[in-house]
């Protein structure tokens, strides 16, 4: 009896040593598959709970370095803590983010990446380009069933989109994401840039909605001009409404 004891126990610590060191290289896999391939970890190094890589998107346009560490104690209780390790440059996402059945807090979050990162995120991508340096932050926030406290927020420099053949400065864009009334929401505005920008954002049962109303400045190009009531609903002013809805 204590002989198949002692296998039993060898067998189990024998696979809990080879979940812990599984390499971080194996997290492209699911990564991949939820992006349908959009967005890769490439250069991945350490274990999967304490590693680093790249995410990468197709063809290598935008790149974000990321290192990571997973507390392993807590995965006991069925929470999930991951501590986002910052470069000495300080261009690496850092921050902690906990997660367990029903809830999620997100406790000093900093990502500073490429904007150009974001559609691939997203189904709309093979529509949408977009250039600049996006910068999101959330000092706290904490959302347990269907309320929340804290807010995020995100500043885009240098925005710029680009829609098949009709490219827009947006000049800076900032967005403040709160929640109100069992959703999330917000606002989205911008300065500079060949269009102002008016709009909203809101999250409710794992669906993303955004309207925004763009009308082009003074200084817009003839281009932008033209093309920019082909985008969506005119207001008869010379610019549009636009909506957008993706699942979460």
């Amino acid at each position: 009896m204590r002989g198949s004891l002692r296998v039993a126990l060898g067998l189990i610590l024998l696979a809990a040593a080879g979940i812990v060191l599984m390499p971080a290289a194996w997290l492209d896999r699911p990564l991949a598959a939820r992006t349908h391939a959009r967005v890769r970890l490439a250069g991945a190094a350490g274990p999967w709970w304490r590693g680093q890589g790249v995410l990468t998107t197709e063809g290598g346009v935008a790149r974000l370095a990321v290192a990571w560490r997973v507390v392993l104690m807590p995965l006991m209780t069925g929470t999930l803590v991951v501590e986002l390790q910052p470069g000495d440059d300080d261009a690496m996402p850092s921050g902690t983010i906990t997660a367990r059945r029903g809830s999620i807090e997100v406790r000093d979050l900093r990502v500073h990446a490429p904007a150009a990162l974001v559609p691939a995120l997203m189904s709309a991508q093979e529509a949408l380009a977009l250039g600049g340096d996006l910068e999101l932050r959330a000092p706290a926030f904490s959302w347990r069933g269907n309320q929340g406290s804290g807010a995020f927020e995100a500043t885009w420099r240098r925005a710029r989109a680009v829609a098949g053949p009709l490219a827009v400065n947006l000049g800076i864009v900032s967005a403040s994401i709160a929640p109100s009334g069992g959703a999330l929401g917000g606002t989205i505005r911008n300065s500079g840039g060949d269009v102002t920008i008016d709009g909203t954002v809101g999250e409710r049962a794992g669906v993303i909605d955004v309207a925004l109303a763009l009308k082009p400045t003074q200084s817009a190009p003839e281009a932008v001009r033209t093309m920019l009531p082909m985008l969506g609903t005119s207001d008869g002013a010379g610019g549009v409404r636009l909506t957008w809805r993706s699942a979460r």
